[in-house]
Protein backbone atom coordinates (compact mmCIF):
# COMPACT_ATOMS: atom_id res chain seq x y z
CA UNK A 1 0.00 0.00 0.00
CA UNK A 2 1.48 3.20 -1.07
CA UNK A 3 -0.24 4.51 2.00
CA UNK A 4 2.07 2.80 4.13
CA UNK A 5 5.24 4.41 4.55
CA UNK A 6 8.51 2.99 6.55
CA UNK A 7 11.04 4.10 8.61
CA UNK A 8 14.37 2.41 7.61
CA UNK A 9 17.83 4.37 8.57
CA UNK A 10 19.35 2.62 5.45
CA UNK A 11 17.20 4.10 3.46
CA UNK A 12 17.09 7.15 4.92
CA UNK A 13 18.16 9.49 1.12
CA UNK A 14 16.34 7.49 -0.39
CA UNK A 15 14.20 8.68 -3.60
CA UNK A 16 11.22 6.39 -2.76
CA UNK A 17 8.88 7.50 -1.53
CA UNK A 18 7.29 4.63 0.64
CA UNK A 19 10.31 5.32 2.92
CA UNK A 20 10.38 7.89 5.36
CA UNK A 21 13.21 10.40 6.41
CA UNK A 22 12.76 10.20 9.70
CA UNK A 23 11.18 8.02 12.42
CA UNK A 24 7.29 8.83 12.72
CA UNK A 25 5.49 8.81 16.20
CA UNK A 26 2.60 7.25 17.55
CA UNK A 27 -0.76 9.74 17.44
CA UNK A 28 -0.94 10.58 21.41
CA UNK A 29 2.02 8.84 22.92
CA UNK A 30 4.30 10.25 20.92
CA UNK A 31 6.39 6.97 20.73
CA UNK A 32 8.80 6.16 17.48
CA UNK A 33 7.67 3.63 15.74
CA UNK A 34 8.08 1.77 12.19
CA UNK A 35 5.30 2.61 10.09
CA UNK A 36 3.11 5.85 9.32
CA UNK A 37 -0.04 5.26 8.10
CA UNK A 38 -3.05 6.88 7.55
CA UNK A 39 -6.21 7.15 10.51
CA UNK A 40 -8.52 6.26 7.98
CA UNK A 41 -7.23 2.93 8.58
CA UNK A 42 -7.07 3.05 12.20
CA UNK A 43 -10.06 4.58 12.96
CA UNK A 44 -12.43 1.38 12.42
CA UNK A 45 -10.09 -0.43 15.00
CA UNK A 46 -10.37 1.85 17.66
CA UNK A 47 -14.70 1.99 16.97
CA UNK A 48 -14.51 -1.53 17.00
CA UNK A 49 -13.04 -1.65 20.66
CA UNK A 50 -16.19 -0.11 21.68
CA UNK A 51 -17.44 -3.69 21.76
CA UNK A 52 -14.53 -4.87 24.52
CA UNK A 53 -16.46 -2.50 26.64
CA UNK A 54 -19.21 -2.48 28.88
CA UNK A 55 -21.09 -0.14 30.75
CA UNK A 56 -22.55 -0.90 34.36
CA UNK A 57 -23.68 0.61 37.17
CA UNK A 58 -23.02 4.37 35.31
CA UNK A 59 -19.54 2.77 34.86
CA UNK A 60 -17.68 1.90 31.72
CA UNK A 61 -15.25 -1.77 31.92
CA UNK A 62 -13.63 -3.71 30.08
CA UNK A 63 -15.52 -6.91 29.09
CA UNK A 64 -12.09 -8.21 29.04
CA UNK A 65 -8.58 -7.21 29.61
CA UNK A 66 -7.78 -5.38 25.98
CA UNK A 67 -4.19 -6.00 25.80
CA UNK A 68 -4.77 -9.31 25.65
CA UNK A 69 -8.03 -10.00 23.40
CA UNK A 70 -5.80 -7.25 20.52
CA UNK A 71 -2.97 -9.77 21.13
CA UNK A 72 -5.14 -12.98 20.64
CA UNK A 73 -7.14 -11.70 17.70
CA UNK A 74 -5.98 -8.50 15.97
CA UNK A 75 -4.38 -10.86 13.38
CA UNK A 76 -7.51 -12.52 12.04
CA UNK A 77 -9.18 -9.25 12.18
CA UNK A 78 -6.62 -7.37 10.09
CA UNK A 79 -7.05 -10.11 7.84
CA UNK A 80 -10.55 -9.61 7.46
CA UNK A 81 -9.97 -5.84 7.17
CA UNK A 82 -7.75 -5.90 5.06
CA UNK A 83 -10.34 -7.13 2.12
CA UNK A 84 -12.35 -3.88 3.34
CA UNK A 85 -9.18 -1.68 2.06
CA UNK A 86 -8.93 -3.40 -1.28
CA UNK A 87 -11.99 -2.68 -1.88
CA UNK A 88 -12.06 0.72 -1.52
CA UNK A 89 -8.51 0.59 -3.87
CA UNK A 90 -6.21 1.41 -0.50
CA UNK A 91 -8.02 4.80 -0.26
CA UNK A 92 -7.84 5.79 3.79
CA UNK A 93 -10.84 8.39 3.43
CA UNK A 94 -13.31 5.80 2.32
CA UNK A 95 -12.26 3.57 4.59
CA UNK A 96 -12.07 5.27 7.49
CA UNK A 97 -15.41 7.23 6.44
CA UNK A 98 -16.95 4.10 6.16
CA UNK A 99 -19.63 3.21 8.75
CA UNK A 100 -19.38 -0.42 7.28
CA UNK A 101 -15.80 -0.41 7.97
CA UNK A 102 -16.14 0.42 11.04
CA UNK A 103 -19.03 -2.20 11.99
CA UNK A 104 -17.17 -4.91 10.12
CA UNK A 105 -14.48 -4.29 12.56
CA UNK A 106 -17.30 -4.20 15.81
CA UNK A 107 -18.53 -7.34 14.64
CA UNK A 108 -15.28 -9.46 13.97
CA UNK A 109 -14.30 -7.92 17.65
CA UNK A 110 -17.77 -8.88 19.27
CA UNK A 111 -17.58 -12.84 17.48
CA UNK A 112 -14.30 -13.20 18.88
CA UNK A 113 -15.06 -11.48 22.51
CA UNK A 114 -18.59 -14.16 22.20
CA UNK A 115 -15.98 -17.25 20.93
CA UNK A 116 -13.73 -16.84 23.92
Amino acid sequence: MNTVRIWEQAKVGSNNPKYLSRSPRTKYYRNECKYDYPEGFIKPLVWGLSELVVRKDGLMTWRTPPDAFLHRNLGKTLEVFYGVIQLSNYDPQKVGKSQASCNLVANDFKSRLNSR
